[in-house]
This record gives C-alpha cells, sequence and structure tokens, in this order.
C-alpha cells in the first residue's frame, strides 16, 4: 500500500485501529511542528474517510467533538479549521458542521476578542470557504439536524 499523501504519524493512527480497534492521538510532531490532538482528529478522519474506514471515522469524529468542547477557545481549534478546510474531505461535511457548530455556540466571544482569539480569525481571514460557512450559520442558524439533536455528546 502506498500512502505518500499521508504524515507517517497518521497512517500509523489508522493501522493501529485496524489491529488494536484504538490509535495514539498525541503525535508529538510532524515534520518537526507540533501538532495538537484536534488537528490529528481531522487528519485520522481524513485518512479512514481515504480508506473507507468508516468505523475509524465515526471515532476520529467523536475524539474530535470531546475535544473541541472542552478546547474551542485554544488556538489548535484554528488549527483544526484549517486541516478540516484544506485537507479534509469536502464532500463530507461531518467535522465541517462540528466546527460550525462549536463556533455558532461561541460566536459572540469570539469576535467580540478578536485579539484573544487571533488564530480563530487569521482562519477565517484566509479560508473563504470557511468565513463563507461561518456566515450562513450566523445568519440562518444551525440546520444541520444530526449535529443538532446529539448536541455534540458523540456522534454516530
Amino acid at each position: 500500500m502506498d500512502l505518500p499523501d499521508d504524515e507517517p504519524q497518521t497512517v500509523d493512527a489508522m493501522l493501529s485501529y485496524l489491529y488494536k480497534r484504538n490509535y495514539n492521538d498525541q503525535c508529538a510532531a510532524i515534520d518537526g511542528v507540533a501538532v495538537a490532538p484536534m488537528a490529528v482528529y481531522v487528519r485520522v478522519f481524513t485518512i479512514a474517510d481515504k480508506n473507507f474506514i468508516p468505523e475509524l471515522k465515526e471515532r476520529a469524529a467523536s475524539n474530535f467533538v470531546s475535544r473541541v468542547q472542552d478546547e474551542w477557545s485554544d488556538p489548535a481549534f484554528a488549527e483544526s479549521i484549517s486541516e478540516i478546510y484544506l485537507n479534509g474531505p469536502a464532500e463530507d461535511r461531518t467535522l465541517r458542521d462540528i466546527a460550525l457548530y462549536i463556533v455558532k455556540g461561541h460566536a459572540q466571544e469570539l469576535y467580540e476578542n478578536e485579539q484573544t482569539y487571533k488564530p480563530f480569525h487569521a482562519v477565517l481571514g484566509d479560508i473563504s470557504e470557511f468565513a463563507a460557512d461561518v456566515s450562513k450559520v450566523l445568519a440562518f442558524g444551525f440546520t444541520n439536524k444530526k449535529v443538532k439533536e446529539k448536541e455534540l455528546t458523540t456522534y454516530d
């Protein structure tokens, strides 16, 4: 199997899941750059999508939900949004919708404290598709019933 577009740590996480039904989300660094667990979940979700491993996608989405609910104010949230929009599967909106749900729930704080949430605003300015999605959610509300009904407690 040739996986030239995926980092070795992400491939290791996928293989670990296939053999042990679990994976390590604490990738210390990829190419010398520290990667936050939220971004690791996005990468695992993406590799699971590419390799048709739905159970791993669900696990990664569930792990992402657990982490992002508590750490949405961390700069790692902005890093994970970049990862979702730039490298995640465009046809599967699962992680996009989770991120948007979190943004909608904390919009007032995110927008009132632009200096505090500088990484979030940088991503908003850099990724026009994300900015458009945020605009729609803030203008029309959140309509994804699957995410809304579960209120991000799990994602099955």
